[in-house]
């Protein structure tokens, strides 16, 4: 298996051939015949009987510590979710894959659905946005290991070469979240009026998406204003206020201070200047390395 195939680019390449439409042969051509029948493979019943599933468990003897869920500690560190500071995942499997290729729907959807095959211990639907972050690399590196190919393209002036990065996920550092992160309070500098605000999680990010969704809909994480928690009149609030109040709202409920590093640094290999990278997901993100 090439590093650019997937599980799924395999499985799709030797997929079955859909039958042709079956015609009638022309009057006074004998020798015309029909197409040869697609055989059917028949279906093969899994292992039953004592000595099919003693050869099938010892095939399988050094698989299975391989597939169990391991413990895995949250960036959020016990604030976000009532003192919940660890949880299981297991590695992504050959039949998630197979399920996850006929998934419709946003990306942020089909990330949520992965994670929520492979974790236990929380409702993925309630995880903040960085645990989440974290939690899709660290499946990465439970699945195909902890080196992480990607491309960056040199910004150096006369340079522009695409340097294959091989970013080793295991020593990303995590910065732990030190205090509540359910809810902020914070006075707005112009209006100074007092908001209480609170984070997105998985389950709104329906509301998060270009610039203008998430502008648009910050409303609805904060909780109050000065009090006054009418979502009529926090929409507009947020129309009539200063720009200054509404950055400063903006960087409150969208910006964190915990989580996994995202940006690398490295070197160009060509021309030898230092560039940076943000991790994001590639075609290479379910495939070995």
């Amino acid at each position: 298996m090439s590093n650019e195939e997937s599980i799924i680019d395999i499985a799709n390449r030797g997929s079955k051939p859909s039958m042709e439409t079956v015609g009638i042969p022309p009057r006074g051509n004998p020798t015309s015949t029909y197409p040869a029948a697609v055989e059917v493979a028949p279906k093969i019943n899994a292992p039953s009987d004592r000595t099919d599933m003693d050869a099938l468990t010892s095939l399988l003897s050094k698989v299975q510590g391989k597939k169990g869920y391991v413990p895995v500690s949250l960036p959020s560190n016990g604030y976000a979710y009532n003192g919940i500071k660890d949880i299981e995942m297991k590695p992504f499997s050959f039949q998630d894959e197979l399920d996850l290729k006929d998934i419709k729907g946003s990306v942020a959807e089909v990330v949520s659905e992965v994670i929520g095959r492979c974790i236990q211990g929380l409702d993925y639907k309630y995880l903040t946005i960085p645990d989440r972050d974290f939690l899709l690399f660290k499946l990465r590196e439970l699945t195909w290991g902890n080196i992480y190919p990607m491309e960056s393209t040199c910004t150096g002036k006369n340079c522009g070469k695409i340097n294959n990065l091989q970013i080793d996920l295991a020593t990303l550092p995590v910065k732990l979240a030190t205090s509540i992160l359910n809810t902020s309070t914070m006075v707005l500098p112009d209006s100074e009026v007092t908001m209480v605000a609170r984070h997105p999680s998985v389950k709104d990010e329906v509301n998060i998406g270009t610039t203008a969704m998430t502008y648009e809909n910050m409303y609805r994480f904060i909780v109050s204003l000065n009090g006054i928690t009418d979502s009529k009149i926090i929409a507009a609030f947020i129309r009539e206020t200063t720009l200054k109040d509404v950055d400063t709202a903006y960087n409150t409920i969208y910006t964190s201070n915990y989580g996994f590093e995202k940006v690398v640094l490295y070197q160009c290999n060509s021309c030898k200047q230092d560039n940076q990278v943000i991790l994001g997901l590639s075609k290479d993100f379910f495939t070995p390395n």
